[in-house]
């Protein structure tokens, strides 16, 4: 049988968290806001959504999260979830959407709705994504570093192999990428546009 000697990944919760609190910051500490999830049972994404949740409820009294919708397997079950939360609730401030498909799926809907009052922060690096931050139309992105992730990983499977000790567990970071950063060189080379 085999086993795990060491795991390299993004902190999904911290992301989420880091998520919660730019959100707060754009809303000024107030509004409605809805959460397009993944789907049930993903750890990775329910980290996600629970740093964002908990970190809101915590952190942003005056937020009210009125609805939380999963999004599914693809880019167009995500925007047909979207479209639906967006019609529920016309008043809305704000929108997390927690992993690359729902993050697509979330801004066509915005985008096939007009609802660009509506601050989105979405999770990944997908071009249509930068491509929307780009364009004012997502305020930001939750973005992973999978080169990290490789190197850390190859890293930690050498050194265990040669007998040495390695943690159990590598945070490979995840970093909040806005149109403030966007044009530095780290966010550029962790986007892999540069």
């Amino acid at each position: 049988t085999a086993r795990r000697t060491c795991f390299a990944a993004t902190d999904n919760y911290h992301g989420g968290a880091l998520a919660a609190q730019r959100m707060g910051d754009l809303l000024g500490g107030k509004g409605k806001i809805v959460v397009v999830k993944y789907v049930p049972g993903s750890d990775s994404t329910t980290q996600r959504e629970n740093g964002f949740l908990e970190t809101i409820a915590k952190e942003f009294p005056g937020i009210t999260v009125v609805d939380a919708k999963y999004g599914q397997d693809t880019v167009e079950t995500a925007l047909q979830a979207t479209e639906d939360l967006l019609t529920r609730h016309p008043d809305l401030q704000g929108l997390f959407a927690c992993n690359a498909s729902t993050s697509v799926g979330a801004l066509q809907a915005l985008q096939s709705q007009r609802r660009n009052e509506v601050k989105m922060i979405g999770f990944d690096a997908e071009a249509a994504l930068v491509n929307g931050l780009k364009a004012g139309q997502i305020q930001a992105l939750v973005v992973q570093n999978p080169y990290r992730m490789g190197y850390e990983g190859v890293k930690a499977a050498i050194a265990a192999s040669r007998g040495e000790t390695v943690p159990q567990q590598i945070d490979t970071g995840v970093e909040l990428v806005s149109r403030d950063n966007l044009d530095q060189p780290e966010i550029q080379a962790l986007l892999g546009t540069q």
